[in-house]
């Protein structure tokens, strides 16, 4: 949904994606992370504008793979299909306009999407740290990009081992 503080009115929108987290980017594409189906969804705001408001060609979402072969393209039987389940933040790129999603658990992920070709990378943060012994992090939760293309996350747990 979105709200007009000019008309004052609120619009549904009806995507053929779910949607837990949202983050709009500099290019004014909306993204979503989907938590149930693990998919990125997005939705672009200046082809909604430009066409009238037509949802069906302003959405879209991605699902993942690894790109084994580096085409940009899924290749059934060489590329593998990823699942990423319970993505819990997701963030935009200004420098690639790739999206990020962080999947809490323990370690936990964070995931790089090319919302073009769906290509995905999966990112372990480092559960154990010489910097900090005797303590681990784990479950990244929130994620954001700075204007740099710098990735940031908040991780959920940390605790010392006694």
């Amino acid at each position: 949904e979105y709200y007009d503080p000019k008309t004052k009115k609120v619009t549904f929108i009806d995507t053929c994606y779910d949607s837990h987290h949202i983050q709009i980017g500099e290019d004014e594409v909306i993204y979503s992370s989907g938590a149930q189906t693990g998919t990125l969804g997005f939705l672009d705001v200046n082809v909604l504008d430009a066409t009238g408001g037509n949802v069906e060609k302003a959405q879209g979402w991605c699902g993942m793979y690894f790109d084994e072969n580096g085409n940009g393209k899924y290749d059934e039987g060489v590329d593998q299909k990823v699942t990423v389940m319970g993505s819990y933040g997701v963030a935009a790129n200004p420098k690639d306009h790739s999206a990020w999603e962080a999947v809490p658990g323990v370690p936990g992920n964070i995931v790089r999407v090319d919302r073009h070709t769906c290509a995905t990378e999966i990112y372990e943060p480092p559960y154990r740290s010489a910097n900090a012994p005797g303590k681990v992090s784990y479950g990244p939760r929130g994620i954001d990009v700075d204007t740099t293309g710098v990735v940031w996350t908040a991780r959920g747990g940390q605790r010392t081992h006694g």
